[in-house]
């Protein structure tokens, strides 16, 4: 054990402690034995194996766990610290990273320290693959091939042995020898069985499990360095206490779920107290068959907007907690705002089911938020917590950073993070070895464009193979998509799906439930559903052509707000939402428009997170089930169009597909309630004059066409025809009826046809345009079932920079250089910018938030502006606006006296 006083693995530059390598790749392989010791998570490794782990097999994982830091046996990286100590330049040649180093490990100085690798698998190259996985733990893939070496040259100099460094041959045979001590089970007479699998799937899945073992083992907070914190020193044999650590590191952090287990499923009543009985989709989950635990299975509920889709989801959830089948809920929504309001449920659902056992986690980058509790960041990437108890250190582990959200027992956030797990990104293996423990719950699955829905069909495709558990949910899911998600669940390819025809969509049954298991077998499809109010939702449709008149507009809203009804306005853009807002403030009183402590604001995405914060905040307060609904006009873009339980007796809106048009009128008559203002739904949709518009230049600032928020512009004028022809949609009886009409290719192909040339150029345009961004969303997937070496699952940090889960979105995330006052009255510190106000080679870096760039800032009254790569932007009470925006005056005066 003499090697182990000097061969270092962890140092910390601070204090100059260093912790032993053997005693760092102890704690490594203890946190891997025991997730893998875990139900769920051996259910998933099983599954992806295709046999079962046997004790020989899950030794030989953790064996391979503790060779993930095998390049620091290199004298090069022994060197390093040195180096680093006393910054002398001219040892940088000697040195290397442990990367580095393993390009120059001679194979026969590997098959000569650990000769019985040879004997885990039937294939050179599975054992490859194997290694290649074992070595890509720091997130990003490792090939060891030659043009993969970078700029080192003969990087074998790196393992010569030096007469001051302790010989890197005598250190991998110590290594050896305690292998044997601590995993003897891997290196008795085994049999085929106990071979490491063939199976690309478990590759990837052992791979991101490697990451997060790595992680947890190198946080001093469970793992203190030999000698520290009443760890033995160096010299005592460092597996005991890495054992003891990694089970309770784990449960602290919530990847154990043992302590609150075994658990019997509680009655619906007592999970959701202020629903007097089950809503028809809630009360049909409890009748579904229960899937196999490590088979896997996908959900699809399609219901009305408003019929409880959320409990149903959460009460899933607690039966197959119940079962065994999961230990964890990822809550996947598509915008932010509905995120933060589920949060709150979801914390609320955990203390009635669980009594706060588990911790809740908003997964939203710059979000440090776990229950009710908000973490704030320190300096060396620390975050602290308002903790008296000692615990939030491990309770809000996985908030601390978005790369562990997925690790958390109970999480909520964006379908974004969801969706990084199946996308060629540092550390997309980690978080889908986290996420595979989850059901995974992705609301409103419609929303998903072309592109997010290849990726999700990645996801699907990994659950499948691991036996995950899926539950995909929408109100207006056309037939197009569904059948595709189906099809991969299924294991046929992405683009095999075969579409029913637009007559066939329509006659299937709404609402529906259907479970489909990953093995071979028929759907297990639930009685049909009757709507959750009992009844139908009668909207009465008006179209009008205001859409580029705000001034006609706002005196149209003028006598409802006088009759003190709740008005929601939704546009297509920020630009014609600020325009629209403008022009209600010349016409209507401060009070008569939704304001944020006395300041009138729209809302948008285009906020600082604390301004964002507080507008959701009061979205709820005022909208929500139970708020006081004051007589208010609310004007938002798409922030506020799906999953939101906020209550409007008006809606004015602009045309868009109607499956998205459907989304908002959600937010319309949503609740049961005496008094409202107004006698009926009504759904003002704003249009254009001439239908022939849609294709002109002027639409696209009014987000129609190439490259804007709706593209498909024949399904646009499908829904605007319905709308006209239709005065009253009953709901949800019309709305198969709607969406396939709005959606289906065949019905928009016959209807371009109908319509002349120029729309059937332009819907084939479209559909190319689909067809690319699905090849561009393959392109940029993992693929589960290729190995390691193939050259499709290459992840390096600089592709990684431009891949993002949605096309277009490369934000850029500024901290300003002090905090300054908002107009909103709060005092905000960063800032999210969208990626289309940079030029191309403006991308995304630093998305978690590291590196993110400082920026000056300057207050002045009523606003303040600061400038990021010689670009100014200005931040009004209005949110955030480019040079051309401010010089329009899109925004409200900034000599308004209401201004801070």
């Amino acid at each position: 054990m003499e090697t182990e006083y000097i061969l270092w693995g962890k140092s910390d530059k601070e204090t100059g402690a260093r912790h032993p390598l053997l005693a760092h790749l102890a704690d490594v392989a203890a946190v891997m034995e025991k997730m893998l010791s875990l139900p769920v998570f051996r259910q998933r490794m099983e599954k992806a194996m295709g046999k079962r782990l046997t004790p020989a097999l899950l030794a030989r994982l953790c064996v391979l766990a503790c060779l993930h830091d095998l390049g620091k046996f290199a004298p090069g990286f022994q060197q390093l610290l040195r180096h680093i100590k006393k910054c002398c330049d001219h040892l940088t040649g000697q040195c290397c990273n442990h990367v580095e180093s393993l390009y120059g490990l001679p194979p026969a100085k590997l098959l000569e320290a650990f000769p019985w690798l040879w004997q885990w698998t039937a294939s050179e190259a599975t054992l490859i693959s194997w290694l290649l996985a074992v070595f890509s733990h720091h997130g990003t893939t490792i090939l060891l091939s030659p043009s993969d070496q970078g700029r080192r040259a003969r990087p074998d100099r790196f393992w010569k042995p030096r007469p001051d460094l302790p010989d890197p041959w005598k250190g991998l045979e110590d290594l050896n020898t305690l292998l044997q001590r601590w995993f003897p089970q891997a290196f008795a007479a085994a049999g085929k069985e106990d071979a490491l699998s063939s199976s690309p799937a478990a590759q990837h899945i052992f791979a991101g499990l490697l990451m997060l073992a790595d992680w947890i083992g190198s946080d001093i907070s469970f793992f203190p360095y030999c000698g520290k914190e009443g760890r033995d020193g160096p010299g005592a044999d460092p597996m005991p206490f890495a054992r003891r650590a990694a089970a309770r590191a784990l449960e602290a952090i919530g990847l154990d779920v043992g302590i609150v287990r075994p658990f019997a499923l509680p009655s619906f009543q007592r999970q959701f107290p202020s629903l007097p009985e089950p809503r028809p989709a809630q009360a049909a989950i409890d009748d579904l068959p229960l899937p196999d635990p490590g088979e896997g299975s996908l959900v699809l509920l399609e219901a009305e907007t408003g019929s409880g889709k959320t409990e149903a989801a959460l009460r899933h959830f607690t039966r197959l907690f119940a079962a065994g089948a999961v230990d964890s809920l990822y809550f996947a929504n598509p915008l932010r705002f509905a995120a933060t309001e589920l949060h709150g449920r979801v914390v609320k659902f955990a203390g009635q089911t669980f009594g706060g056992a588990l911790p809740t986690v908003l997964a939203i980058p710059g979000s440090i938020r776990m229950d009710d509790a908000i973490g704030h960041r320190l300096p060396g990437y620390k975050v602290g917590w308002e903790d008296s108890t000692g615990l939030m250190a491990g309770r809000g582990w996985a908030a601390e950073h978005a790369k562990r959200f997925l690790c958390a027992p109970l999480g909520v956030g964006t379908i974004d993070q969801a969706l990084l797990a199946a996308l060629l990104v540092p550390h997309a293996h980690l978080r889908a070895a986290a996420l595979q423990r989850s059901l995974l719950v992705v609301d409103e699955v419609h929303a998903s464009d072309a592109y997010m829905t290849r990726i999700t069909c990645s996801l699907l495709e990994l659950f499948r193979l691991v036996g995950g558990h899926v539950l995909l949910m929408s109100a207006t899911l056309g037939v197009w998509a569904k059948e595709r998600y189906l099809a991969v669940w299924r294991g046929s390819p992405f683009r095999d799906a075969a579409v029913p025809s637009r007559q066939e969509a329509e006659a299937l049954p709404y609402p529906r439930l259907a479970l489909v298991p990953s093995a071979s077998g028929d759907p297990a499809i639930a009685p049909p559903l009757t709507p959750s109010s009992g009844g139908q939702k009668q909207v009465r449709m008006r179209c009008l052509p205001l859409l580029d008149d705000p001034e006609g507009l706002a005196r149209l809203v003028a006598p409802y707000v006088e009759k003190g009804a709740c008005v929601l306005i939704v546009r297509n853009t920020v630009r014609q939402a600020r325009r629209t807002f403008t022009a209600l403030r010349k016409l209507l009183p401060p009070e008569a428009l939704f304001r944020i402590n006395g300041v009138p604001a729209p809302h948008h995405s285009r906020y600082a997170v604390e301004d964002r914060q507080n507008l959701d905040r009061r979205v709820s307060a005022c909208f929500g089930k139970g708020a006081r609904r004051p007589s208010e006009v609310l004007v938002s873009t798409q922030t506020l169009e799906q999953s939101l339980d906020v209550d409007f007796d008006l809606l004015i809106t602009d045309i868009c597909p109607a499956d998205v048009l459907l989304q908002r009128i959600g937010r319309l008559f949503r609740h049961d309630r005496a008094g409202r203002a107004v006698d009926e739904p009504v759904c003002i949709v704003l249009t254009p004059r001439e239908e022939i518009w849609l294709l002109s230049q002027e639409a696209r600032r009014f987000g129609f066409g190439r490259e804007r928020p709706y593209d498909g512009l024949v399904g646009v004028l499908a829904t605007w025809r319905m709308a006209q022809r239709d005065e009253i949609w009953s709901l949800p009886r019309d709305n198969r009826r709607l969406v396939e009409g709005a959606t289906h290719t065949g019905s928009l192909l016959e209807l371009a046809g109908e319509l002349g040339p120029s729309w059937t150029k332009d819907i084939h345009e479209w559909l190319g345009r689909t067809a690319a961004e699905h090849g561009a969303a393959a392109s940029s997937c993992l693929r589960w079932s290729k190995p390691f070496p193939d050259e499709g699952n290459v992840i390096s940090g600089a592709q990684g920079e431009k891949i993002s889960t949605r096309l277009g979105l490369q934000d850029r995330l500024l901290r300003f250089s002090r905090p300054v006052s908002s107009p909103l009255g709060n005092t905000v510190s960063e800032i999210r910018l969208p990626g289309w106000f940079f030029p191309a080679a403006e991308v995304e870096r630093g998305a978690d938030g590291d590196e993110v760039p400082q920026v000056p800032v300057v207050g002045e009254k009523g606003y303040f502006h600061f400038a990021f790569s010689g670009i100014p932007f200005y931040y009004t009470a209005s949110g955030l606006m480019t040079q051309k925006e401010w010089d329009e005056k899109c925004t409200i005066s900034l000599q308004t006296p209401s201004l801070p």
